[in-house]
């Protein structure tokens, strides 16, 4: 499967990234520390990978 992605905009703020992805504006890579602060609608996808250095999640 080819896939080409299209960064539609950026943010450091964790809160306005994960209402991005609330208001269906993308996906996002994030630490799994997220977990416990999730908006309504929004599902986190931990990524089970060997080589990385922090805990991250696909939300």
């Amino acid at each position: 499967m080819n896939a080409t992605l299209k960064l539609s905009g950026s943010t450091n703020d964790l809160p306005t990234l994960l209402a991005l992805i609330a208001a269906k504006n993308g996906i996002a890579f994030v630490p799994a520390s997220v977990c416990h602060f999730l908006p309504k609608g929004v599902k986190l996808i931990s990524l089970e990978l060997t080589q990385t250095g922090w805990d991250i999640a696909v939300v």
